[in-house]
């Protein structure tokens, strides 16, 4: 008799699952394998995405702060050659930077918004142009009026180079920070790119394994299955040849016959025990005509039997 493998109980298999159970749990694990690696590449694509954001942030910051500071000494420089020349043609840097540096400013206060000490510094910033700016048109104001040596006596103050240098002093520490925070955010940026990579790789090399161990799996359960499909063939087979009412040696015949021929077997004998006898061979294949013809039928068996 060969006894069948129990049906599959497990729950996995009971949700509707064709696939063999080792199987099934090897594709639960690389599905969730390949969602985590979604996940981790996700965020470290999105923190190095906001590195990216803010280093390009910190580097406009520092190109309108210079440029904000060229501006104002571009109207300084106006500010001299109308007090030298008189001529209203040195005034168009400063006309220009009248309409250009509210601007800047305005830009600058964008990128550093939520930034309290970006901020703060900003406001020095302003107080410092807007009285740079006054002070270039109170001697502007002077000079149009025929009072030049009044003009030039209150440049000589060094009232205005006071607030340049200061100006300067502020801007730097601005430009300080800033380059600090670009190095930072680069270094940021670098970590969450080297991450993503070996998130990448490690999770191909687990998904790899997962695939190999899942084709060895599921050979294993497809031979097994196999196997099992053979025996029950056979077994169906047998059980037609033997239908119907056979007297004992014509079924042991049969028997041995069809069991040698299924397993691919070199030579075969059926025995049967009967009461008080010993074993008598009822069916053969391939065995040695004497025997075959009954001559050793009935006599103790040995060896594997």
């Amino acid at each position: 008799m060969i006894q069948e493998t129990p049906p599959d109980t497990n729950p996995i298999g009971q949700l509707g699952s064709a696939l063999p159970r080792k199987t099934f749990i090897g594709f639960l694990v690389a599905l969730v394998a390949v969602l985590s690696m979604t996940t981790v590449s996700y965020q470290a694509l999105q923190a190095r995405s906001a590195s990216a954001k803010l280093m390009t942030q910190s580097l406009e910051i520092m190109r309108k702060v210079e440029s904000t500071f060229s501006t104002l000494k571009d109207a300084e420089l106006g500010q001299r050659g109308f007090l030298l020349t008189g001529s209203d043609r040195y005034l168009e840097p400063y006309i220009a930077a009248l309409n250009t540096l509210p601007r800047q400013l305005a830009d600058i206060r964008r990128l550093a918004a939520g930034n309290l000490v970006k901020l703060r510094r900003l406001d020095s910033v302003d107080s410092l142009v807007t009285k740079k700016l006054a002070g270039i048109q109170e001697t502007i104001a002077l000079q149009r009026a025929g009072k030049s040596a009044a003009a030039l006596e209150l440049v000589r103050t060094g009232q205005g180079k006071e607030q340049m240098d200061r100006l300067r002093e502020v801007i730097e520490e601005i430009l300080i920070d800033e380059r600090a925070a670009a190095d930072t955010l680069t270094q940021d940026w670098e970590r969450a790119a080297a991450y993503s990579i070996f998130v990448l790789v490690g999770g191909a090399a687990v998904l790899l394994f997962l695939i190999t161990a899942s084709a060895v799996v599921s050979s294993q359960d497809m031979r097994r299955m196999q196997v099992q499909a053979w025996l029950r063939t056979g077994q169906n087979e047998l059980g037609d040849l033997l239908q119907g009412e056979q007297d004992i040696d014509t079924l042991g015949g049969k028997i041995v016959d069809f069991v040698a021929r299924y397993l691919n077997a070199q030579v075969g004998a059926v025995y049967v025990s009967e009461t008080a006898q010993p074993l008598r061979l009822i069916g053969g294949y391939a065995l040695p005509v004497a025997t075959a013809n009954g001559a050793d039928s009935v006599r103790p068996v040995g060896g594997l039997t």
